[in-house]
């Protein structure tokens, strides 16, 4: 997994209660690795089945708490739902000052944001909104140029008295850096309707069949995998096929392929894939006199969820022996497949 730099801010929205510190709390964030598929989080703890997992495209998470008590949220990130990095955190102390509890009813809303780097730079202070009271005194708040240095609001000295609202303390901690995503080895079965033709293309030989393949990818890290393929396919000509009634195992001819293959996740939805290795061609009903060549593949594949899926693909074989069978054939495959 890339480097992320990830910022988690936390954000002091509404103020409930005269005499309590409950509020809605919300951390963001953000990533810069666009392989990154799926984040997940969890309020002080870092229990395997408490953890909430969401998709790459949400960015925040919140919770109605009692800042009058520390709370820690971890964070972490995958490539695959299944690995994990280690986790970013950041803690929003607890806020001691009782005399902070009778403003909560009075000042309508205060912010507090606090960047906190996994890199190690130094977060950049950002002014605090200034919300006004309802008896228009203006109550003003200065971000800290210190990660850990709490912020408080200043009051006025002008008009009625205005009490501080509480605002939570937030103490940033460096996170520790993630690191690379390895999958784990997968196995995947694909069963599919193929059309086949020569090249160059001729009217006349139309051929059809059914295509049942297994590939092993051995395992992958970031976004590239390596495997090994090996698919069967039989095949008839169009005119023959819809004969059913009269159709032998003599109108068949069957291939054989065998193939080191390369994938890559262009997305959490999407595989593509390039194979290269040989074919073996022949009649069913005459198996030793068959031809061997040379093949190619290229194609696509869709998730259906974490184990179904479909696709389409083209392969291309040239085949070298006998000298006399030298040609060059094509075929198209629209497939259903499941991963495990």
């Amino acid at each position: 997994m890339k480097r992320a730099s990830i910022l988690i801010a936390l954000l002091l929205v509404v103020v409930a209660g005269a005499f309590a510190l409950d509020a809605t709390v919300t951390w963001s964030w953000s990533q810069n690795d666009p392989d990154v598929k799926y984040f997940r989080y969890q309020l002080d703890g870092e229990e395997e089945d408490k953890w909430t997992v969401v998709d790459a495209d949400v960015l925040s998470a919140s919770y109605d708490i009692d800042v009058s008590v520390e709370h820690i949220l971890y964070l972490q990130q995958s490539y695959d739902g299944a690995n994990w990095s280690a986790s970013s955190h950041t803690v929003s102390a607890a806020v001691e000052d009782e005399s902070l509890q009778a403003a909560a009813a009075e000042v309508p809303e205060t912010a507090e944001t606090t960047e906190v780097p996994v890199e190690g730079s130094e977060p950049a202070a950002e002014p605090a909104a200034e919300p006004a009271s309802e008896t228009g005194v203006e109550v003003s708040e200065t971000a800290s140029e210190t990660k850990d240095e709490e912020v408080q609001p200043e009051a006025p000295v002008e008009g009625p008295a205005v009490q501080e609202s509480p605002v939570a303390e937030v103490s940033a901690e460096e996170a520790p850096k993630a690191a690379p995503a390895v999958y784990p080895a997968k196995s995947r079965i694909d069963l599919g309707a193929v059309y086949g033709n020569t090249i160059p293309f001729d009217a006349n030989a139309h051929l059809v069949g059914a295509s049942l393949g297994y590939t092993f990818l051995f395992g992958r890290t970031g976004s590239f995998g390596f495997g090994a393929k090996i698919q069967a396919a039989a095949y008839t000509g169009l005119d023959t096929f819809k004969d059913l009634k009269n159709i032998s195992i003599e109108a068949f001819k069957g291939t054989l392929d065998v193939m080191l293959v390369a994938d890559y996740a262009a997305s959490s939805w999407m595989d593509l894939y390039l194979g290269v290795g040989g074919e073996v061609a022949a009649q069913l009903s005459a198996l030793e006199s068959y031809t061997a060549g040379v093949a190619a593949q290229l194609g696509a594949r869709f998730r259906l969820g974490n184990v179904f899926g479909f696709g389409l693909e083209v392969t291309d074989c040239y085949s070298l022996y006998p000298e006399t069978s030298k040609g060059n054939a094509i075929n198209a495959k629209a497939y259903l497949s499941f991963e495990f």
